[in-house]
């Protein structure tokens, strides 16, 4: 068994369940943990610190788990043990900018998100070309949020600028899902969101993303399966200043 200890920087929607990553404390890069799910899927039973309290961005956490378990689209993976989630505390903003410091600089200097530029990648590519890293954390530019409802469900992407290359994502962070649902379909600049919904602390040039590449999926009966791209995370450094001491 290995005790893995990192600050929780993604928590997002999948599969009914949650996908939770971070940095590990010790400096040595990224960590997912997985289920034995055939998906990896976390549910209640495998993350819940206790009864009733769920993992929160920048949680310090202590996770049991059993193995590695690197895949071609996922190499930061690892098998959860069946023992509970034990919660260290909040980091603080100084770990943060320490830990953080590399991997934002990082994301400056590479415009290209896991090797292209689109919202996808073809499972097929990934299976003879395996990412070195699924999971990174950009600073995002001229970011404009898109809400749609299509047969009563509600969509929500982003499309934003890294150098000169557009991305136009789909944003799967629970927290910031529910903030925005409060406006109607259409699409915003950050001003307009923090504007309207009257955010306090909030500095619409001060986002920054967690980017997760996401399992196998086929948008359609007999199309390609594709891994798509996901803000897995969605961080106003402004607001965390006052969050975290």
């Amino acid at each position: 068994m290995t005790k893995i200890e990192f600050i929780c920087l993604a928590k997002s929607y999948k599969y009914g369940g949650r996908c939770i990553a971070g940095i590990k404390t010790d400096g040595s890069g990224w960590f997912r943990p997985i289920s034995d799910d055939p998906t990896g899927t976390l549910h209640e039973e495998h993350y819940l610190i206790n009864p009733y309290q769920e993992p929160q961005l920048f949680d310090i956490l202590r996770i049991e788990c059993t193995h590695p378990s690197p895949q071609t689209h996922q190499p930061e993976n690892w098998q959860i043990s069946d023992k509970r989630w034990k919660w260290i505390g909040r980091s603080t903003v100084e770990q943060l900018n320490n830990l953080l410091t590399n991997e934002v600089k990082n994301g400056r200097e590479k415009s290209l998100l896991f090797g292209n530029n689109l919202d996808r990648i073809p499972w097929t590519h990934l299976q003879e070309n395996p990412v070195p890293s699924s999971l990174c954390f950009v600073k995002p530019q001229e970011i404009e949020w898109h809400l749609r409802t299509v047969n009563e469900k509600r969509k929500y992407r982003v499309s934003f600028k890294l150098g000169e290359i557009t991305y136009n994502l789909s944003v799967t962070d629970p927290e910031w899902l529910e903030i925005i649902n409060q406006m109607p379909d259409g699409s915003y600049p950050s001003e307009d969101i923090i504007e309207d919904l009257q955010l306090e602390n909030f500095d619409p040039d001060k986002f920054l993303f967690t980017i997760s590449l996401g399992e196998p999926f086929q948008p359609s009966l007999g199309a390609e399966e594709y891994c798509y791209k996901l803000v897995a995370a969605v961080i106003n450094a402004t607001y965390v200043k006052t969050l975290l001491k």
